[in-house]
């Protein structure tokens, strides 16, 4: 026997609930039942983005980048990147924030 959603169990139990009120609980029940379903999407959406995001590929070629202007090294670290900060050279060389 296949589970139900639990979120289709509540939309159930509230639709029941808003039968027995009549037309008084009517559109607060659709009103909660389209949040829901927004909700519901929205979570889907951001399960996506970090399932997407958990499987791609890794590589620094990715990640923002300082490459300090006097040696040339690059750093990926985001404070290097943030302040222009050269570890090999033991400077600030570059300009704040990229």
């Amino acid at each position: 026997m296949a589970s139900r959603d639990p979120a289709d169990e509540l939309r159930a139990q509230i639709e029941h609930s808003a039968a027995g009120f009549g037309a008084a609980l009517r559109p607060l029940a659709e009103a909660y039942l389209r949040a829901m379903d927004q909700a519901s999407a929205e979570l889907a959406a951001f399960a996506r983005a970090v399932g997407e995001a958990l499987t791609a590929p890794r590589g620094r070629a990715e990640l923002p980048a300082f490459t300090c202007p006097r040696c040339g090294r690059t750093s990926h670290h985001p404070a290097d990147l943030a302040h222009g900060y050269c570890g090999a050279c033991h400077d600030f060389t570059g300009r704040p924030g990229g």
